[in-house]
């Protein structure tokens, strides 16, 4: 929905839905701003990491390109993510006596 916001253009097209519904599984979409000019390079890395075909590649979490959406709005490079919390062992810990 953010391409077409900005590009105006779907990122896939085709003559037939398999071969939309193909590339929206295997291909990777133009960048924006080749379509539309007044797009930044900081737009492109955002749409570009949302629409990732790799599941470790794409956004983990909705606040983190939001983040990086206000950031591009502010005229402020993106930023990498946040890393996924570990959970910390549950129960008391032994402490070493020696």
């Amino acid at each position: 929905m953010l391409y077409e916001l900005i590009t105006g253009h779907s990122p896939f097209t085709g003559n037939f839905a398999v071969a939309v519904a193909f590339q929206h599984l295997w291909e990777d979409p133009i960048p924006p701003s080749p379509l539309n000019f007044d797009v930044l390079p900081e737009w492109d890395a955002v749409v570009l990491k949302a629409m990732s075909k790799k599941p470790a590649s794409h956004y983990q979490f909705a606040a983190d390109m939001r983040s990086n959406l206000i950031r591009v709005i502010s005229g402020q490079a993106v930023i990498g993510e946040r890393k996924q919390a570990t959970k910390s062992p549950v129960g008391p810990q032994k402490r070493d006596s020696s």
